[in-house]
């Protein structure tokens, strides 16, 4: 028997101003913060900034489309790659874990994970 491990490791963040809203409260403003990540030994000692990347290419290298926002943000939003997440603190925030897609090509009803500083 054999186990598949994946070759990489892939996470999105996106900052709600009004997590209230969910999705509703996305904007061309709203922050995102994508990382794609090798899944190998000796990585611990890089910090995720190393890994960034877009929503845009997670979703052509995974086939799903994360953000269920209207078109005209998904544009602006998914090709973005985060630069301002270096300067924060890390850690003065909780983590939520939102639903994620179950099938490709399928949006996923909010976005895989949110931040709430």
């Amino acid at each position: 028997m054999s186990i598949d491990v994946p070759a990489i490791l892939w996470k999105i963040v996106v900052v709600l101003d009004r997590p209230g809203l969910r999705n509703q409260g996305v904007t061309e403003k709203t922050r995102v913060i994508a990382v794609n990540m090798p899944n190998i030994v000796g990585i611990a000692d890089k910090g995720y900034k190393d890994y960034l990347t877009t929503v845009d290419e997670l979703e052509t290298l995974t086939g799903y489309n994360f953000l269920d926002v209207p078109e005209e943000i998904q544009k602006v939003i998914e090709a973005k790659k985060d630069a301002v997440f270096a300067t924060q603190p890390f850690g003065q925030g909780e983590w939520k874990i939102a639903n994620l897609p179950s099938k490709k090509s399928q949006s996923a009803e909010v976005m895989a994970s949110s931040f709430y500083p």
